[in-house]
């Protein structure tokens, strides 16, 4: 039998050459079918056929786009729909002067994240779409980004706030340092969580603390009744420097838990698992009376077995019953700091993207645009998109 040869040719190049021949086409078709869809658009708003009399607004003619950037090239002369009433032009869109499709600006904003400069971004929009694009408008688009998530940064606290719901995440720098971002989150009194703000800083100290909880009072937020974290000591001093020593302070359980596991002496698998299931069955109490039963149940069961952990359980006794205080449907919501799992979890598949950051403005960038990501698509509920689909960097829903 004869062996198979293989040719000289290789299919990416079929492949480009198919595009390079099928490229006219698909662009008339294109822009074909977004002019319909913009007659469409007209037709819609003003609510009647061609030539209807008596309608509120008026069919006025178009104007020529000279030219719209796409990801498969440019639309040259697109017919823009016109409308007007009595007295002056309505426009048919908030962004009147936009000359590229949403696409274009996720890869912009992508390549930025990645730490592209202006300059590169323009070469690299020409190798990609055959179209340069002015290092000026990158950075008009980087400002227009900037100001939206400042925007979200500085509106006003105005709910109800029962709980306050404060942790870090940590990240690392591309020279070499690690930071972390401290996050805020809030529970209201119907029980809904409400993500706040956050800040960036080098450490989890007590001044870094402090610039969080009092640019939240600058926003008019009341002092909450509850701060739930980890036992972190700069986050102890800074709630009583910010909010007075009234405040309740719930220790999360999980932290608890894993300070706990560190201080057995008995370290084999099957002491440590039944040590933690008996913990946890301590927090299945339906009332605050079960519970104290429930604790005192766990004490004499390990104290002689686990003097230590049981010491820091005792110690820390006060600070992680105060749930128990409010309403049964949302407490549970109050013992650990993760209230927001899943939205720590997506945020930190987001991160992890980077090899490193570059600095605090970039941090902020990215965390902003995460944050309104994942805030369209809670408010969309005709988008099917998932959150970790989001995390892919689809800024096109994210304003």
């Amino acid at each position: 039998m004869s062996s198979l040869s293989v040719t000289d040719y290789k299919f990416a190049d079929l492949l480009s050459q198919a595009f390079f021949n099928v490229h006219n086409v698909l662009l008339q078709i294109l822009k074909e079918a977004l002019e319909s869809s913009l007659i469409q658009l007209r037709d819609q708003v003003i609510g009647s056929t061609a030539y209807h009399r008596g309608m509120r607004y008026k069919r006025w003619g178009y104007t020529i786009r000279k030219w719209i950037q796409t990801p498969i090239g440019v639309l040259e002369h697109v017919r823009i729909p016109r409308v007007r009433s009595a007295h002056n032009e309505i426009r048919l869109f908030i962004d009147r002067f936009c000359r590229r499709s949403s696409e274009m600006e996720e890869i912009l904003m992508e390549g930025y994240l990645w730490g592209l400069s202006s300059r590169r971004l323009s070469l690299l929009m020409k190798r990609i779409f055959k179209d340069s694009l002015s290092a000026s408008s990158i950075c008009k688009l980087k400002e227009t980004v900037r100001e939206k998530i400042e925007s979200y940064r500085s509106r006003a606290i105005s709910a109800d706030i029962v709980g306050l719901v404060v942790d870090g995440v940590w990240i690392k720098f591309r020279n070499g340092g690690k930071g972390v971002i401290l996050a805020a989150l809030c529970i209201t009194a119907q029980g809904q969580v409400v993500f706040l703000d956050w800040q960036v800083s080098d450490s989890e100290s007590i001044s870094a603390w402090l610039r969080l909880f009092r640019a939240l009072l600058s926003r008019g937020m009341k002092i909450p009744e509850v701060i739930i974290s980890d036992d972190t000591p700069g986050i102890k001093q800074a709630m009583a420097y910010a909010f007075g020593s009234e405040v309740k302070h719930q220790l999360c359980l999980w932290h608890v838990s894993q300070d706990m596991k560190r201080h057995l002496e008995n370290r084999q698998q099957w002491n440590v698992r039944y040590f933690m299931r008996d913990y946890w069955e301590v927090f299945e109490a339906l009332s605050k009376k079960e519970l104290e039963k429930r604790l005192e149940q766990f004490v004499e069961r390990w104290r002689k077995k686990e003097p230590e952990a049981i010491n820091i359980f005792l110690s820390k006794k006060q600070n992680i019953i105060v749930y128990y205080d409010y309403d049964v449907k949302w407490r549970h919501r109050m013992r650990t700091t993760n209230l927001a799992e899943g939205f720590f979890k997506h945020l930190r598949t987001f991160i992890r993207r980077y090899p490193g950051w570059i600095d605090e403005r970039q941090i902020d960038l990215t965390f902003g645009m995460y944050l309104l990501g994942m805030n369209a698509y809670k408010h969309n509920k005709n988008h099917r998109e998932t959150p970790i689909s989001i995390t892919n960097a689809n800024f096109n829903r994210i304003f």
